[in-house]
């Protein structure tokens, strides 16, 4: 997930780990739970955490959880509210859970990968692989070589006919 939406690996471990914490989310909706709060993380403009803990309530109290997500801008018809208390109150709490993640997909689904695709999101993605090369052990020919690419770049970014190209293209 890391290498296709903005979120650095610890963030997104972190907000899996919150997800853990709400019992009845199950191994069948995890992954999508996840996405779901990155989606929404974008969408919103919130901090994944926050985004990751309405994911968590609605899916662990989906009737319940229809105000949280409510209150952070999804929307979902009085028809749609009354099919996830019915799935809940015939024990059906996993179809509920697909059913709210069918929702978020539908209104927020791309929105983390789509950010990726943005020149701000390939910035957050080059500091995420740098932020995990240091953090590694890739040992002193990683460092070197990794030095050596960007003062490529720097070259080329200061070069004057790449310079001119981009004025050009403004």
């Amino acid at each position: 997930l890391q290498a296709a939406t903005t979120f650095d690996d610890e963030s997104i471990g972190d907000a899996q780990a919150l997800l853990l914490t709400f019992t009845k989310v199950g191994r069948e909706n995890f992954q999508r739970a996840t996405e779901a709060a990155l989606d929404l993380s974008t969408a919103m403009g919130t901090d994944l955490k926050s985004a990751a803990l309405q994911v968590g309530k609605a899916l662990n109290d989906p009737v319940k959880g229809l105000t949280v997500l409510s209150r952070a801008g999804v929307q979902f018809s009085e028809a749609q509210k009354d099919a996830i208390t019915q799935l809940v109150e015939t024990g059906r709490v996993a179809e509920a859970q697909r059913f709210i993640l069918q929702e978020l997909e539908k209104q927020m689904g791309g929105a983390a990968k789509a950010a990726r695709d943005t020149l701000g999101g390939a910035l957050a993605a080059l500091k995420n692989s740098f932020d995990n090369l240091l953090e590694g052990d890739s040992g002193s020919a990683g460092i070197v070589g990794t030095r050596r690419a960007v003062e490529s770049l720097v070259s080329t970014l200061n070069d004057p006919a790449v310079q001119a190209g981009v004025q050009n293209m403004a």
